[in-house]
């Protein structure tokens, strides 16, 4: 029995304390991967139902277990006792040191048709008769959304493999919110300096009027000249 979606899909436009209306994702740039607001390699942490991956070039690591999900699951027959197990004997291995990674997906990968992708084959090319994935983020952004599939999980240290089937996760509702899977900056977690610095490295000549070029003080009283040097001073 396959698994469902592993997360509640209800809107969670919510305002978070000390955070602007700014920071709100329809008030982004569109400049992302990891460009200068936010990383969306973020949202393929977790496109499987229960799972928390980080990924590499041609490595999907399990870093935590959403066992409480994959308990309700069970209660409710969406997912077997076996997938249950595998879940709970993930999540007790990486408890304990050991490291759960994908070896292979089996799935609808859009215009690469559907196919068993092994990681370890991935070369940075896509090529030939039998096209494969470039690399392992490109493999998970490929799968159509809610599409069944496979994955082929390994142990290190130890033995395997574990088999799991579930749905691949969609991220947004219908409205376009994203899902209360995700919680409060964790889209900007692997960025050092989401636009100041990228904004000026990169030499960009743009930029959102929310997000303004230059930031000045406000003068301390109306007498004060707007270009008065004490006010227009060089930070960098």
């Amino acid at each position: 029995m396959s698994a469902p979606c592993a997360v509640d899909a209800t809107p969670s436009v919510r305002r978070t304390r000390r955070l602007p209306v700014s920071s709100r994702l329809e008030s982004e740039i569109g400049n992302f991967f990891p460009g200068l607001e936010c990383d969306l390699r973020n949202l393929e942490r977790r496109f499987f139902p229960f799972l928390e991956v980080d990924t590499d070039f041609s490595d999907i690591v399990v870093v935590s277990v959403d066992i409480a999900g994959a308990s309700a699951a069970v209660a409710d027959n969406s997912i077997s006792a076996a997938d249950f197990d595998n879940y709970r004997t993930i999540q007790r291995d990486i408890a304990r040191g050991s490291s759960w990674s994908v070896r292979s997906i089996t799935g609808d990968f859009g215009p690469l048709g559907s196919q068993t992708v092994t990681l370890s084959e991935l070369s940075g090319l896509s090529f030939g008769d039998r096209r494969l994935p470039p690399d392992a983020w490109v493999a998970i952004r490929l799968l159509k959304e809610q599409s069944l599939i496979t994955l082929t999980l390994g142990r290190t240290p130890g033995p395997g493999p574990i088999t799991l089937a579930g749905r691949r996760s969609r991220y947004l509702d219908d409205d376009g919110a994203l899902s209360r899977l995700f919680e409060p900056g964790e889209l900007t977690q692997s960025l050092c300096s989401p636009w100041t610095h990228d904004f000026r490295d990169c030499a960009c000549f743009y930029w959102a009027s929310n997000h303004p070029d230059i930031a000045l003080p406000p003068l301390p009283d109306a007498s004060t000249p707007a270009d008065a040097p004490q006010w227009n001073l060089d930070t960098a």
